[in-house]
């Protein structure tokens, strides 16, 4: 347990390779532990979030070839997420199905609408305001040089104003003008 809980901490911290030096002891020292499956799930996870998607990857797939594994909902959903970030477009869709077809009542099924909703493309956010305002001033200075729109995202305490640039079918188009906005001074993230 300790040792799971540890690896789930720096893991939290964003500390990856001490999160998995904690998953890899468990799987090697303790094979038979009940904490073995998310051990192994959790490395994956440590390469996921790191951006490591090709690391990742492979120990999903793993994962997802043993039928019994307790967590396939949510090896699914990280390879629709890995499938979305290579733009593997298809692939993503295929594994959302099998969450929704294989486990509808499982807690992953509400990630699976958000990932549906994304569409498929890949755009760039580079604000999110709860004040419209705001975001409406940022579309403005921005729809001069770029293709802006903003999405409304509502919570249940609020409604968080998103200003997204493009929708691009290519990773390497999106790369590129993710580049050119963070050399222009915005703070810019990819998505999906």
């Amino acid at each position: 347990k300790v040792l799971y809980f540890s690896g789930l901490s720096y893991l939290k911290l964003a500390k990856y390779r001490q999160a998995r030096s904690c998953f890899r002891k468990l799987i090697s020292y303790y094979p038979h532990s009940k904490l073995i499956e998310e051990g192994w799930l959790r490395l994956a996870d440590s390469y996921f979030l790191e951006g490591n998607l090709s690391r990742a990857k492979v120990i999903y797939k793993k994962l997802e070839r043993n039928t019994s594994f307790n967590f396939l909902p949510t090896v699914y959903l990280r390879l629709a997420q890995v499938c979305a970030k290579e733009g593997k477009w298809q692939d993503k869709r295929r594994y959302l199905k099998k969450i929704k077809e294989r486990f509808p009542l499982c807690v992953e099924t509400k990630y699976v609408s958000v990932l549906e909703n994304y569409g498929d493309y890949f755009t760039i956010q580079v604000g999110a305001f709860n004040k419209k305002k705001n975001a409406l001033s940022l579309k403005k200075e921005l729809s001069k040089r770029y293709p802006v729109y903003i999405i409304e995202e509502e919570t249940l305490e609020y409604i968080l104003y998103k200003v997204r640039v493009g929708k691009f079918k290519g990773r390497n188009k999106t790369k590129r003008v993710y580049r050119k906005l963070i050399k222009e001074g915005y703070s810019a993230r990819i998505y999906p």
